[in-house]
């Protein structure tokens, strides 16, 4: 190589000039390939890191960091320079050599991290489309989920309000039917109050008139006795005036008894050594005729021991509502002492007096 001529020395300095040129070249086309796939790299990695999938974004980070840090540290192709003392001839072979062989290893180099690069990229982007799906049926699913939850809870509470309405109404309906009880409570209550005032006054006219009637009685033995007694004519004409006041004052207190309790004695007998009262008495629930008979009062060892005998005049067609009105006892014969005539005459008055519902 040492004797070739000038000519070409020349040649092969333009063609080791054009081979350095082409390395050169594909060092910078490579360079810019590299720098365009990194910022590809770097906007896919921008984009993944909004995804939900984070390890997808630490791959593309990883991908990228490798691929500078593999630039980055290639060692220089390329010879140093050599000493100037060096021989031409051989220093230029070489370069021409090495050259050549720079060229050929770039370009295979260039084209596998191409190749890498793609096949990377289309992963990437492949699993970016399938986290970006997962994404938007995640999201479906998850409004579908709240969704259903939405109605769910709307149809619980429906109910729930729909419940509430009709335990609202019912208990309208009961505050109304107790404001209806009070008030007939309170008219029960005023009419109660009635009678227990007509019922004491009733009581102290009975208890009145027993007294009366007792000293009707002593004054009527009184009187028998003085008749049986009693000799010449001054002395009859003398009782004669006095059993005619004496009838005149009954028959007025008669009268007034009557006005206050509604009792009104009719006749006054004695049968079969009995004293027969003839009475009427009358009331809210109709007329109840009886008869009283009190026994003698020589028969009796004492006064409180004498008998009273009720003995109801009722008729059928007559009396048919009073009938069903009277308790059983008030409708056929009994007989019952003295002293339990004021109770006897009580329950009458409260058969006669007391209101009856009828249905």
């Amino acid at each position: 190589m040492r004797d070739r001529p000038a000519a070409a020395n020349k040649v092969s300095k333009k063609t080791r000039h054009r081979s350095r040129g082409s390395g050169s070249n594909a060092k910078a086309k490579f360079a810019s390939t590299t720098s365009k796939q990194a910022q590809k790299i770097r906007s896919a990695l921008n984009e993944s890191t909004n995804s939900s999938d984070s390890s997808v974004a630490s791959d593309v980070e990883d991908e990228g960091s490798t691929l500078e840090q593999s630039k980055a540290s290639k060692p220089a192709r390329g010879r140093p320079k050599t000493s100037k003392k060096r021989d031409v001839q051989n220093g230029e072979d070489d370069e021409e050599m090495s050259g050549l062989e720079d060229h050929g290893s770039n370009g295979d180099d260039v084209q596998r991290q191409l190749s890498e690069l793609r096949k990377n990229y289309s992963k990437l982007e492949k699993r970016y489309q399938r986290l970006q799906e997962i994404g938007v049926k995640q999201a479906e699913q998850n409004f579908e989920q709240l969704k259903a939850q939405a109605e769910e809870n709307t149809r619980v509470a429906n109910e729930l309000i729909a419940q509430l309405k009709e335990e609202v109404a019912e208990q309208s309906k009961s505050i109304q039917r107790a404001a209806q009880l009070q008030s007939r409570l309170g008219q029960s209550e005023a009419e109660v109050e009635d009678l227990r005032a007509q019922l004491s006054a009733a009581n102290q006219s009975l208890a009145q008139a027993r007294s009366e009637t007792k000293n009707m009685y002593t004054k009527l033995a009184a009187s028998r006795h003085g008749e049986t007694s009693s000799k010449g004519p001054t002395t009859g004409s003398r009782a004669a005036q006095s059993e005619k006041e004496s009838k005149q004052a009954a028959l007025v207190k008669e009268d007034l008894y009557a006005d206050l309790t509604g009792l009104i004695v009719r006749d006054v007998r004695r049968i079969d050594k009995e004293d027969v009262f003839d009475c009427i008495q009358t009331g809210r629930n109709g007329t109840l005729h009886f008869k009283l008979a009190l026994e003698d009062l020589e028969a009796a060892e004492s006064y409180e021991e004498l008998q009273f005998t009720y003995r109801p005049q009722l008729d059928e067609d007559r009396d048919s509502d009073l009938i069903e009105v009277l308790p059983d006892y008030l409708t056929e014969e009994i007989t019952f002492p003295r002293h339990q005539a004021s109770k006897f005459y009580a329950r009458v008055i409260k058969s006669l007096m007391e209101r009856v519902d009828k249905d």
